[in-house]
């Protein structure tokens, strides 16, 4: 998934999460379980994203060897 896909992704999955917040009476718990899950998305997206540029360097530094 490129970068700038992730990052539309995360932003429509906050929207989401606001919407309803002001939109239903949603439970204070759920919806601090809802955000907290998407910020956990969030970082393991942009962990993923820099292991795979992380390899992808050790890789071409291990080819100029």
């Amino acid at each position: 998934m490129t970068a700038k896909k992730s990052k539309k992704i995360q932003r429509n999955i906050l929207a989401t999460i606001l919407d309803l917040s002001l939109n239903s009476k949603i439970h204070l718990k759920e919806l601090f379980l809802r955000f907290y899950s998407t910020l956990i998305f969030i970082f393991y997206d942009y962990f993923l994203y820099f292991f795979y540029k992380f390899i992808q360097f050790a890789s071409k530094k291990a080819e100029k060897k």
